[in-house]
């Protein structure tokens, strides 16, 4: 569950990043969660003002950030060390923007690969990436996993011993004394 709250983070942070490079190229703010949202609205999804389109768009983007980072989670927290985490992480998120732009997105909504800067679009992945790899262990629990009790060995019969004498033997000690009350 860690990876997906850390996924959820690192989203919203790259769609802030996104929105900040609509504002600064003077278009409105909502652009980008709209360009996202008219995969389920279509080309009225460009057209539309804030509202349920870019619901639409911040959800399906925090869903798939969510999904990335749980997988990405899953994958490497228990075989990668901090510094190595960060450039597995900047790999995979590089990796995901060259076939989600190129591949994905052509064939589900290409508006996303028409409408997206480049540069910018690149830039928000790096902010996922710095972000998923720095935030990731934050959102893991805090207590440790429970240490399972082995039981003891059975001992082992002296050579040429009796196995079934000394296996009863053995149960005589380890038995409870007085009678088992079950519940």
């Amino acid at each position: 569950m860690g990876g997906i709250g850390a996924g959820v983070l690192a989203g919203s942070l790259m769609l802030l990043v996104l929105i900040a490079n609509s504002i600064g190229h003077r278009h409105v703010w909502w652009m980008m969660p709209n360009v996202l949202g008219s995969t389920f609205y279509g080309s009225r999804g460009l057209r539309a003002g804030a509202g349920f389109v870019t619901l639409a768009g911040v959800a399906l983007h925090l869903l798939i950030s969510g999904l990335i980072g749980g997988v990405f989670a899953w994958v490497t927290l228990k075989v990668l060390k901090t510094r190595r985490l960060f450039l597995f992480a900047l790999f995979v998120t590089m990796l995901w923007y060259f076939l989600a732009y190129q591949l994905i997105w052509a064939k589900v909504n290409p508006f996303v690969p028409l409408y997206a800067s480049e540069p910018s679009t690149a830039a928000a992945h790096l902010v996922f990436a710095i972000t998923m790899s720095r935030s990731l262990r934050a959102f893991l629990p805090k207590h440790p996993q429970p240490v399972v009790q082995i039981p003891p060995a059975l001992p082992l019969p002296e050579a040429g011993g009796d196995l079934e004498a000394h296996v009863t033997e053995h149960e005589k000690r380890t038995a409870p004394e007085g009678p088992v009350q079950l519940e």
